[in-house]
């Protein structure tokens, strides 16, 4: 017997067997998808420190650098003025005075517990900008100046030596003391 050759309307209607349908595959890839979308936001939650509450400590011995912030505990009474905090909320505590006399302003940081201590402030003070912090009895601030003649400087109302180049001194209530050395600008 002797078939006759396919002619094209056979092969126009010929079946090709379906590996799958385009959108039953799309809607199996989604799980998957959403799957790696979770464990990606968990990676990144834990390399980034967990979900911890800011304020616990993380039980390492690495330490987290944080911005030195400051607030205002009384209102400011003229331009470029900030008291942080008032003598009048600490006990027994007179004021520290900074104020930025070059035109060019003055980098301060204001520590304490000691000179590596908690930052109470640190940034730049604009010409005519002053800063006052509150030194209780005993217990005396750190304050480093960038350039020590770009400040002036009172301890309760009393002005301070501030001559020679970059400058840290501990600062108690009865006024400054020098702990380095000057540069030379």
């Amino acid at each position: 017997m002797k078939t006759d050759p396919p002619t094209p309307d056979d092969q126009v209607t010929a079946e090709f067997p379906a590996i799958g349908d385009e959108d039953t595959r799309r809607d199996s890839i989604m799980p998957w998808l959403i799957v790696g979308g979770v464990i990606g936001i968990l990676a990144l939650v834990i390399f980034a420190g967990g979900l911890r509450d800011p304020g616990t400590p993380t039980g390492g011995s690495a330490t987290t650098a944080t911005a030195p912030t400051t607030t205002a505990t009384a209102p400011v009474t003229a331009p470029n003025t900030t008291t942080v905090p008032s003598s009048a909320h600490v006990p027994d505590a007179v004021p520290l005075e900074v104020r930025a006399t070059d035109p060019q302003g003055v980098a301060v940081e204001v520590r304490k517990t000691g000179p590596n201590g908690a930052v109470v402030f640190a940034g730049t003070l604009a010409q005519g900008e002053v800063r006052t912090f509150a030194i209780a009895r005993g217990l005396p601030l750190w304050l480093s100046l960038a350039w020590a003649p770009s400040a002036a400087v009172r301890v309760d109302g009393v002005p301070q030596d501030t001559t020679g180049g970059t400058e840290t001194y501990m600062v108690t209530q009865s006024g400054l003391r020098r702990l380095t050395g000057t540069t030379s600008r």
